[in-house]
């Protein structure tokens, strides 16, 4: 799927700029990123894992 569709940091990098926002990420260590869609906040995060799993297990937490 990333041969068609590219990484989720380049998906995110062509997205921002298409839409005129500026390109925010926070580097976490062991290729863990923060994406960020707005300002920097922490009033409410959305939290998506994406797993790797033989199950392909994601998760979703929104943060308030």
């Amino acid at each position: 799927m990333q041969d068609i569709m590219g990484t989720t940091l380049g998906v995110y990098q062509k997205w921002a700029r298409q839409n005129g926002l500026e390109v925010r990420v926070d580097e976490l260590g062991d290729d863990a990123r923060l994406l960020w869609f707005t300002e920097r906040a922490t009033e409410m995060v959305v939290l998506y894992i994406h797993g790797m799993s033989p199950t392909h297990v994601s998760a979703s937490v929104i943060c308030s």
